[in-house]
């Protein structure tokens, strides 16, 4: 179960105007909050919550109440979004210091977008979505932080998606060329003909139809396969598993 827990005001200490606010130090280390200015500082002090998560436990859920912006200080998370076919996917995974939420902080969203899994204990803060809103208008540094961590995390779960999606596309491959040497009628000396179907090709190498569809598109991008009043032509049918790299794979 997720503790949340306000912050004691000891732990903030407010001397004058001019001298620094005394933000907890994992806070104030934070890459969100680099070359922050000191008056956008002074207004999170007042505006920020402690979070303490088990391993295992969510930090947010999918279509929760995007109230908060959450700055992860410790921890690992893993974060899970679901696809057009009810999959479970992972986004993301991220470990000690991290920023969850800045999509839709971005964006305007009133809902999270995916959800957030402790793998370890998290401790993280928890900053009011519309006071973090506020300041960024106002703060360039702080806008600019947010932005660079959700550009680095979308080009992550670029990276994550295809090196999940390259072993399915090569099962795929391995299935048509099964096909081919068990049914296939050659037609030339490098081009098999088979006759199948998307459907059976996902149920025989057990992925959904989606990520057929994408190695099929892959495969006709590459040259290696064509699509002939409901035949299928295979060229270099042996080698086919090759065809397909990251570069290969259209994410």
């Amino acid at each position: 179960m997720v503790s949340k827990v306000a912050v004691a005001r000891t732990k903030v200490e407010f001397i004058n105007e001019i001298e620094p606010v005394q933000l907890p130090a994992d806070l104030l280390n934070h890459p969100a909050l680099q070359g922050v200015g000191q008056m956008s500082l002074t207004a999170l002090a007042n505006h920020f919550d402690v979070v303490r998560v088990p391993r295992g436990a969510a930090i947010y859920r999918s279509e929760s109440e995007a109230h908060a912006l959450f700055l992860v200080s410790s921890g690992a998370v893993r974060t899970e979004h679901c696809n057009e076919q009810g999959e479970t996917i992972e986004s993301s995974f991220v470990s000690g210091f991290a920023i969850l939420g800045a999509g839709e902080l971005l964006s305007g969203a009133q809902v999270m977008s995916e959800s957030a899994i402790a793998v370890e204990p998290v401790i993280a803060y928890a900053l009011s979505m519309n006071v973090v809103k506020e300041l960024c208008r106002r703060d360039i540094a702080l806008l600019s932080n947010i932005a660079k961590a959700l550009a680095a995390r979308h080009t992550q779960a670029i990276k994550n998606e295809r090196e999940m999606l390259e072993p399915a596309f090569v099962r795929v491959a391995h299935y048509l060329t099964t096909l081919s040497s068990r049914e296939g009628k050659m037609v030339s000396p490098d081009l098999s003909m088979v006759c199948t179907t998307q459907d059976e090709i996902a149920a025989a190498s057990g992925l959904n139809a989606r990520t057929v569809s994408r190695a099929m598109k892959a495969l006709q991008k590459n040259g290696r396969l064509y699509i002939r009043r409901g035949e299928y032509l295979l060229r270099s049918p042996l080698t086919l598993a090759q065809a397909f790299g990251t570069d290969a794979l259209g994410v």
